[in-house]
């Protein structure tokens, strides 16, 4: 539903209900044996928001809320059926949604994404209750992105991004209870691109600043992903 209100203003909201198969590697058990079928997972919902649009400013706010039954998620180490996937009997989140663009000049371009997420879980008898009312592990509160683009050419452009996500519970925390959080995502990224026709040439840089970022799963248990700085040059080509 979206409603109008005047030449820059207007409202929206819509209600959805989707549902997620489990994936193929889910129906087996860690180290070998089949874990079962699992039950799909379903959602339903609700989003409410509202833009506002003049000739150089893009402003879109919305918040969400959203009703999970059978959240898939492997079992933790701590219980009898560890490593093996099975359904959260109930959970939600709920949050809100921050998107700006801004039209500085001809040439310059700046735009901002922020999420605040709150995902929470309602009922797990797998866990004997001790999940209940937990946070859900591994989903940082606060994400954004800013994005700053430069065309200081007809044909060329020069990028820089910055992407950041707050700390979080490590992904086997669903009783919020260890002594190690997931640390904060950083990274940095420039890049420049050059089109000629239907080729773009581009080279591009990841974690300018090499951040040590990592994928906390338990006290003193981590991989290390985006943690060195990435370059790249490449050419594409459309058809």
């Amino acid at each position: 539903v979206n409603y109008r209100v005047n030449e820059e203003i207007s409202l929206f909201s819509n209600y959805n209900q989707a549902y997620q198969a489990p994936d193929i590697d889910r129906l087996f058990v860690f180290g070998g044996g089949f874990n079962g079928f699992l039950t799909p997972a379903k959602v339903k919902t609700f989003n409410l928001g509202i833009n506002h649009t003049i000739a150089s400013n893009r402003l879109k706010i919305s918040a969400f809320h959203a009703d999970l039954d059978d959240e898939i998620f492997l079992v933790p180490t701590g219980f009898a059926n560890a490593f093996t996937n099975t359904n959260l009997d109930k959970s939600h989140k709920y949050g809100l949604e921050i998107q700006d663009y801004y039209q500085i000049n001809n040439q310059l371009a700046a735009s901002v994404l922020y999420n605040y997420v709150r995902a929470r879980i309602d009922r797990e008898d797998n866990g004997g209750g001790a999940f209940n009312g937990k946070d859900l592990p591994g989903v940082p509160r606060h994400n954004l992105v800013a994005n700053l683009n430069w065309k200081f050419y007809p044909k060329a452009s020069l990028n820089l991004n910055h992407t950041w996500r707050s700390k979080a519970y490590a992904f086997n925390d669903f009783g919020n209870s260890f002594n190690q959080k997931q640390d904060i995502y950083s990274s940095t990224n420039l890049a420049v691109n050059y089109q000629y026709n239907q080729f773009t040439v581009f080279a591009a840089v990841n974690n300018l600043f090499e951040h040590e970022n990592s994928i906390q799963i338990q006290d003193n248990a981590m991989y290390p992903v985006d943690f060195v700085r990435t370059w790249r040059v490449g050419l594409k080509a459309d058809f």
